[in-house]
């Protein structure tokens, strides 16, 4: 399947500076504004994926932990 087979148009509101921030890159760059705006989005489902995983495997060890009192006992 082509990278393109299924695309839809996503419009969002953003704040004017950002966007002309963005514009600047992406020139600056020889970036496509909607290649980086898709790659950005992958790679912060990715990360949040990634930080999910990790709270619900550090929550299933707190389940099965031993605590040690500072004492020692």
């Amino acid at each position: 399947m082509s990278v393109h087979a299924q695309q839809i148009f996503l419009a969002a509101r953003i704040p004017l500076d950002l966007k002309n921030k963005l514009v600047e890159y992406c020139e600056n760059h020889g970036i496509k504004m909607n290649y980086f705006i898709a790659q950005a989005i992958q790679e912060r489902l990715r990360e949040a994926m990634e930080d999910n995983q990790d709270l619900s495997a550090a929550k299933k060890r707190l389940k099965t932990a031993k605590f040690v009192s500072p004492g020692g006992a």
